[in-house]
C-alpha cells in the first residue's frame, strides 16, 4: 500500500484514539467513574462472569490494577465478587443489577451517537465500513498479542 496512505491512517488512527478517549472520559465523568473501571463493567459485561484473572488479561492491566478497581466497584454496587466453589483462589466477577443497567445505559448512549455518525455514511459503505472496521480491529488485538508473546 502507499506509504502516504499508511501515514494518513496512523494520523487519523491516533486521532480518532484521542476521540474516542474523549468521548468516553465525557460519558463516564458523567457518571463519576475512571474510564479504567468503565471498560472494567463492560468487559465484564460482554464476558458474562469472568475472574479477575481473566479481566486482567482481557485489558492487558495488572492483576494489582483490576483488584483495586474491582474493590471500589464492589463498594459502588456494581460488581458482585464471590469465591469460585471449584478453585477458591479465583473471585468471580458479575455485574449487578445496578451495573448491568448503567452498561445499558452507556450503550443505549453511545448507540445514538455513533448511529447519527454512520447514518452520514451512504447505506452500502455504513455496512462495509462496519465490516471493515471489525476485521482491523480483530488483525489489530491479534498482531499486538503475538508482539507481547501471549
Amino acid at each position: 500500500m502507499d506509504r502516504k496512505k499508511i501515514e494518513l491512517f496512523r494520523k487519523n488512527a491516533r486521532y480518532l484514539g484521542i476521540l474516542f478517549e474523549l468521548h468516553q472520559k465525557e460519558l463516564t465523568n458523567n457518571n463519576g467513574m475512571p474510564l479504567d473501571q468503565f471498560h472494567m463493567l463492560f468487559t465484564i459485561n460482554e464476558l458474562g462472569t469472568c475472574s479477575m484473572v481473566k479481566l486482567a488479561e482481557e485489558l492487558s492491566m495488572t492483576k494489582s490494577k483490576v483488584s483495586r478497581a474491582i474493590n471500589n466497584l464492589v463498594k459502588a454496587g456494581f460488581v458482585t465478587r464471590e469465591v469460585d466453589s471449584e478453585n477458591r483462589r479465583y473471585a468471580i466477577l458479575t455485574l449487578t443489577k445496578q451495573g448491568e443497567k448503567l452498561v445499558q445505559h452507556i450503550n443505549n448512549k453511545n448507540n445514538v451517537f455513533f448511529e447519527s455518525i454512520l447514518s452520514e455514511f451512504p447505506k452500502e459503505k455504513g455496512g462495509m465500513f462496519v465490516d471493515n472496521f471489525n476485521v482491523f480491529a480483530k488483525l489489530f488485538k491479534e498482531r499486538l498479542t503475538a508482539q507481547a508473546g501471549r
